[in-house]
């Protein structure tokens, strides 16, 4: 099951920016096994990937903490290519909330 706030940001960014991948590579519990935090990957084509990281997480509300972290699709397709990457481990172990 996905949580309603992973939902609701990745619906949103995937309305706004239409990424070709958002995948959950972190997920956080509180101490009564309640979501305390997340963190999406998005891999997107866009002109700035840092502008987009910002419009998120100015207008992307949710209740509990997120990050982001964005890829090019290029520089995506590159970094699976070497298995010893961040972006490897993160198609390996993630969940994939949105394909395009």
């Amino acid at each position: 099951m996905i949580e309603k706030e992973i939902v609701q940001v990745s619906d949103w960014i995937a309305a706004r920016f239409h990424p070709e991948l958002i995948l959950l590579y972190s997920r956080k519990e509180d101490t009564q096994g309640g979501l305390a935090s997340f963190k999406l990957c998005v891999v997107a084509e866009v002109a700035d990937k840092e502008a987009m990281e910002e419009d998120i997480f100015l207008h992307a509300d949710s209740d509990v903490p997120y990050d982001i972290l964005s890829y090019f699709p290029e520089e995506w397709e590159r970094l699976l290519r070497d298995g010893n990457t961040f972006a490897s481990r993160i198609f390996r172990t993630g969940r994939v909330v949105y394909h395009g």
